[in-house]
């Protein structure tokens, strides 16, 4: 468990959610929730998270340059979670069994429903 209590599974999924957030909120593209985009990135997270951390400064620049208040704000806030939501140990270099598979499905439904309530036409 991470040393709030949440599991890295869970902590990882809540990551893949900013990640969706942060994308989805910029760019209008929200296939990172696509089913078999979910399946995949919780069966092998720490590529799949690997992948798509490279393209988050890219997002939040765009973001800031559209200079469209609440897409900033949604923007800054995925970003800055990015840090918050990393396994303090770095991201898994396997992929997860059964029960992490859904302690990463709980945390990326969990943090996608905060982010909906916060910024719901964005993310819809």
């Amino acid at each position: 468990m991470a040393g709030n209590g949440e599991s890295d599974a869970y902590r990882c999924g809540r990551l893949y959610a900013a990640l969706h957030a942060l994308r989805k909120s910029v760019t209008g593209q929200g296939d990172l929730a696509d089913p078999a985009r979910l399946n995949k990135a919780a069966g092998n997270p720490g590529n799949e998270l690997r992948e798509h951390l490279k393209s988050a400064g890219d997002y939040l620049g765009t973001a800031l340059v559209k200079k469209d208040k609440q897409r900033m704000a949604a923007a800054i806030e995925a970003f800055r979670s990015l840090t918050e939501f990393a396994p303090p140990g770095g991201l898994p270099s396997g992929g997860f069994g059964e029960t992490a598979r859904q302690e990463f499905g709980n945390g990326y439904t969990d943090q996608l429903c905060a982010y909906k309530e916060k910024f719901g036409s964005l993310l819809k």
